[in-house]
């Protein structure tokens, strides 16, 4: 593929998604499902599970669908309707199944010195980030006081261990 055909399907599979601002459930499923194949049919043909190169090529086109169904989503949050959700969790399967792959494929050549990175700074923003995501699923201030401020404690200690 040259640059133009990959820019092109890039920007498609991140558009096919944002029918969701219509707040038609089938537009969005119809042209989601279209962004679905198209992935699908990309995992294929790149057959993501003969090498590193073809897995992070396959991981590059599954991710932009990604992107598209998360922009869509977010645009979708005020209507309230699930269903919108339901269908984007569906259509992140292909991603998750890339990204474990790429990720069981690179972990041989990276190491365990990743964590380490920035003298354990990295370690404390993942486990950070992880309490982040975590909290934003409880709609409870006290939960969240008590979600937050347990991460970030365990992302200091981290922090403290991982420190050179």
């Amino acid at each position: 593929m040259n640059r133009y055909e990959i820019l092109g399907l890039s920007l498609l599979l991140v558009v096919l998604p944002l029918t969701s601002v219509s707040l038609n459930l089938y537009l969005f499923i119809g042209s989601s499902t279209v962004g679905l194949l198209i992935t699908i049919f990309l995992m294929v043909r790149y057959r993501f599970w003969s090498g590193i190169k073809n897995a992070i090529s396959s991981l590059y086109f599954s991710t932009a669908y990604a992107a598209g169904l998360t922009i869509a989503t977010f645009l979708v949050l005020s209507s309230s309707i699930r269903e919108f959700g339901y269908f984007s969790l569906i259509g992140l399967i292909p991603f998750l199944i890339n990204l474990i792959d790429a990720v069981y494929q690179i972990k041989p050549k990276i190491g365990s010195d990743i964590l380490r990175l920035g003298n354990g700074m990295f370690g404390f923003l993942i486990v950070v980030i992880i309490g982040a995501i975590i909290g934003r699923f409880l709609h409870n201030f006290y939960q969240d006081i008590i979600v937050y401020t347990g991460f970030i404690v365990a992302g200091i200690l981290v922090y403290l261990y991982l420190r050179e």
